[in-house]
């Protein structure tokens, strides 16, 4: 279903680029694709409302019933359990070299990957209830909201690593806070899926032992 969901809309936006045309009205159309083309800025390209149907990124598992949301309710139009964890690149902390955060993740496997949006200090909190969750990756990365944030100590006394991550700016695209719907001051906790979608999206404040029940709920589902 999700290649035939790829291709359906794929060929749709191809479709509507090289449907046949009367010369004249060809002529105009491929002037104004290279006019557009020469003043659209490099990486805007295709568009984002378009991007996720073509690349297939924009598929959800919301409505499945195997993702699940707790804590405070998700804003309107924001990224929620069971959508594709948003690729952006950022910058791993004492580093000058950024990445996308699919790659800072690692390759395809069996786990499930913590990641901590806002407060670094809920971050290694959220550390806590990680403790003998099966099929769950032995590090936990900490999107820290602006540069300037002091580093986070190392979590060594559970053998859990903590990478502590700065957002690298971009003018095409909403960052991740904006896109999970977070204020300045606001916290997301998600458990990433090995396929990259969320598992389970945890907005605001928890506690420890309720959090690693839902965690390990959302793993086994």
């Amino acid at each position: 279903p999700i290649a035939e969901w790829v291709l359906a809309n794929s060929d749709t936006n191809f479709s509507r680029m090289t449907k046949a045309l009367p010369p004249i009205l060809a002529f105009l159309r491929n002037c104004v694709v290279r006019i557009l083309l020469y003043f659209t800025p490099d990486g805007s390209l295709p568009p984002p409302s378009h991007k996720g149907k073509m690349f297939g990124t924009g598929i959800s598992y919301s409505g499945v019933g195997t993702c699940v949301d707790h804590g405070t309710s998700p804003p309107k139009d924001t990224l929620v359990a069971g959508d594709r964890l948003p690729d952006h690149n950022y910058r791993v902390h004492d580093s000058t070299q950024s990445a996308d955060l699919h790659s800072l993740l690692g390759p395809l496997s069996t786990e499930y990957t913590l990641v901590v949006v806002g407060d670094p200090a809920v971050g290694v909190q959220a550390t806590t209830a990680m403790s003998g969750i099966p099929n769950l990756a032995k590090r936990v990365y900490i999107i820290c909201p602006e540069k300037g944030t002091p580093p986070i100590p190392p979590n060594k006394g559970d053998g859990i690593e903590v990478v502590q991550l700065t957002p690298e700016q971009s003018q095409y695209s909403k960052s991740l806070m904006d896109q999970l719907g977070l204020k300045l001051k606001g916290t997301a906790i998600l458990l990433v899926r090995p396929d990259t979608h969320l598992a389970m999206v945890h907005r605001g404040p928890f506690e420890a032992t309720a959090l690693a029940s839902n965690i390990k709920a959302a793993a086994l589902m």
